[in-house]
């Protein structure tokens, strides 16, 4: 909102461009830190924790999504879902 409203001379397709690229991280990171990372509910209510406790999600978030990527052979043309993976893994 704070682009859309101060920025009186960004053209249309730079905007549109800022807009898609939120509706990206909206449906990966913020969907998937709400179903998997069970961020509900704010049970941390200092500043400092709660930016503590999101850094620590982001970076298992990267870390995971490193995982399967980068050592897992073909993650993506196996279609293979991330949830099935975990809890393959946290079986054994």
């Amino acid at each position: 909102m704070y682009v859309i409203t101060t920025a009186q001379t960004l053209d249309l397709k730079t905007l549109y461009k800022i807009i898609h690229a939120r509706w990206g991280i909206e449906n990966n990171i913020f969907r998937q830190l709400k179903t998997e990372g069970h961020m509900n509910h704010c049970f941390i209510h200092d500043k400092n924790g709660l930016g503590a406790a999101l850094m620590f999600l982001i970076i298992s978030f990267n870390l995971m999504q490193l995982f399967f990527f980068r050592w897992m052979n073909n993650f993506r043309s196996r279609k293979l879902l991330q949830v099935e993976v975990l809890n393959e893994l946290s079986k054994k």
